[in-house]
């Protein structure tokens, strides 16, 4: 027992890893010997059903297919939407920062990441997809309040007032995402007659549904019910993740303003003053790579992650019983001195100039987006979606944390500040 503890409660036992070797043997060598913990039945409404809570077979075939929409290729056609999208959000500032300088980028990036998302994944607009996102903020807030209360097996199913309103949430949801790949199937049959589906992610999931994938994947297919399942998944995921980095990355640069101004610099040389970022620009942004890799490490998205045993495994010297919750303290471990040096709780993005392999002492130890199989299908699209945000808005201002921020990180499910991030712009002259 010496690399981790078990601690819980009679019913559910953890065993807290502290060894990054464990992380690895369990998120790749062992990957198949243990499953995502199964939560609260009256909690699944946010990523039921989708690759994010599959197992097994049926986890193999979401996320080949899926796959197909994660392409680079694919995901370089995206950055002129995010380009317009954000220069459309700046010029919405322009008016406001006038009269008061302080936006709280929190919420701004809430609703572009959404706002990219809806556009690039689904083909709609934020104007289609807002009741989609105002109804997952209900229920994040509902599931949040679940979790803090003891749930009576069998609960779920008996009409009180919070299960009315959970399962009215749910079927709203449902039949909106219903309306919006109906849309999208009419427009595409309609369209030539070809019946041909478009390369974004909920055109890859129809294309499945009728049989249209080519190579590996011709065999495989979705029912229009597991379509929404993931489109409910990406909506929820696709934007949380990326206003998370967005939000803590300007923390730091708003504090550590030397670093701001080297970016801006990099970002001058490599773009351009007045050329909007493009996706070749965006593979030579050294600086911007290292910043953003730097916030991840100390404000990771998800500070944690969980895996169950469904047998008894060996992990290190420690066989875990089955029946197990293991948790990974990401957090952690991204800011551990035995890990990262004396400096472990620093802001110093210059530990990443050789690349994350020389940047930690420990394989493992750094696990923005996890590792192995179940490694995040979608972080080359929150790290695109980052760099193209971040370089167009330091083309246009320059910024500073307000001293009316309050540190307060917590967990909803992703990392985010309580109480805002207010931050002060300066246009550039």
């Amino acid at each position: 027992m010496r690399c981790s503890n078990l601690s819980g409660n009679p019913s559910t036992v953890r065993y807290v890893l502290r060894d990054p070797e464990q992380a690895r043997e369990l998120l790749v060598g062992k990957a198949g010997h243990f499953i995502k913990p199964k939560g609260r039945p009256d909690a699944q409404d946010l990523i039921g059903g989708s690759v994010a809570s599959l197992e097994g077979e049926k986890w193999a075939q979401h996320r080949r297919i899926l796959s197909n929409a994660f392409f680079l290729e694919k995901l370089k056609d995206m950055v002129p939407r995010v380009v317009a999208l954000t220069t459309a959000m700046m010029k919405d500032w322009e008016h406001r920062i006038a009269e008061a300088p302080t936006v709280d980028v929190a919420k701004e990036f809430r609703t572009l990441t959404a706002d990219v998302i809806a556009h690039t994944a689904f083909g709609t607009s934020y104007a289609e997809g807002k009741m989609v996102f105002e109804i997952q903020h209900k229920q994040q807030e509902l599931v949040a309040k679940l979790l803090s209360s003891v749930y009576i097996p069998g609960s779920r199913f008996l009409p009180t007032e919070q299960n009315r309103y959970r399962n009215k949430l749910n079927r709203e949801l449902r039949r909106i995402l219903g309306d919006i790949v109906q849309k999208r199937m009419e427009s595409s049959e309609a369209r030539n007659g070809d019946g041909k589906h478009a390369n974004d992610l909920l055109g890859v999931l129809l294309a499945a549904n009728k049989g249209e994938l080519h190579g590996p994947q011709k065999n495989l297919t979705l029912t229009l019910n597991e379509i929404i399942s993931e489109c409910k998944t990406f909506f929820f995921a696709g934007h949380d993740t990326t206003s998370s980095l967005l939000t803590f990355t300007f923390l730091l640069l708003g504090t550590h303003t030397e670093w701001q101004e080297r970016l801006r610099e990099e970002v001058f040389q490599v773009c351009g003053k007045t050329q909007l970022p493009t996706a070749e620009s965006l593979n030579h942004l050294k600086y911007v790579n290292m910043v953003l890799n730097e916030s991840l490490r100390l404000y990771p998205a998800a500070p944690a992650m969980f895996r169950e045993t469904y047998k008894d495994t060996q992990l290190g010297e420690t066989v875990v019983p089955a029946g197990t919750v293991i948790v990974v303290p990401i957090i952690m471990w991204h800011q551990d001195e035995r890990f990262w040096g004396l400096d472990a709780n620093e802001f110093r993005p210059d530990r990443f100039e050789e690349g994350i392999s020389k940047a930690c002492k420990v394989p493992g130890a750094y696990l923005p987006f996890s590792m192995g199989p179940r490694v995040c299908i979608g972080q080359t699209f929150a790290i695109i979606e980052a760099k193209i945000v971040l370089c167009t808005i330091l083309q246009h201002y320059r910024f500073r944390l307000s001293p009316e921020y309050v540190h307060a990180p917590m967990t909803v499910f992703t990392l985010r500040p309580k109480f805002g991030m207010p931050i002060i712009f300066e246009k550039l002259t």
